[in-house]
């Protein structure tokens, strides 16, 4: 008996401390939930834009890269065969559009993989797209798509997730 009321006591003891720790880890039914979700990733479009701009004679369009200062996006070509570059893809009414896409040189980085440096865009690089001179056509803003796809990486040479911006040109500028 003397054992049976010491393991009842003990029962007591450790339902109270379990009662107690229950009680105290809970929230009151006031407060806010604590939800736990993985944290979005970065993606390059959170550090990188693109505006579109057709000329006034509707044959030339001018992309530029709008990137956060201390980012950087891959040139094209890319550096190595690893590294995503800047590409640009024309589509007009839906369909791929036969364009010539005119990449500027990329700027030679202090970053240097495999024994050779990083060849970058940054801030303000233009990106040109001209109609293919065997089919040439006006370009109507309407109809025409651009699907950039860019990785950015800063300067330190950490890396987000490439992205897909899609844009259209939505002005007409006469100075180009």
């Amino acid at each position: 008996m003397k054992y049976l009321l010491g393991s009842s006591v003990l029962m007591l003891i450790l339902g109270g401390a379990l009662v107690f720790f229950v009680f105290q880890s809970t929230p009151p039914t006031d407060a806010k939930p604590k939800v736990t979700q993985p944290s979005g990733m970065m993606q390059s479009s959170d550090k990188v834009s693109v505006d579109a701009t057709l000329d006034s004679s509707g044959k030339r369009i001018v992309l530029t890269l709008q990137i956060e200062d201390g980012w950087h996006v891959n040139a094209t070509p890319a550096s190595l065969d690893f590294l995503i570059p800047t590409t640009v893809q024309v589509r007009q009414d839906g369909k791929p559009a036969e364009m010539s896409i005119h990449y500027p040189p990329g700027r030679a980085t202090d970053i240097v993989l495999a024994g050779k440096a990083i060849e970058v865009y940054d801030d303000g690089t233009q990106i040109t797209v001209l109609p293919d001179p065997s089919n040439a056509q006006d370009v109507s803003v309407g109809q025409l798509d651009l699907v950039v796809t860019v990785q950015s990486c800063s300067d330190a040479g950490v890396c987000l997730a490439p992205s897909i911006i899609e844009t259209k040109p939505d002005t007409l500028d006469s100075s180009l």
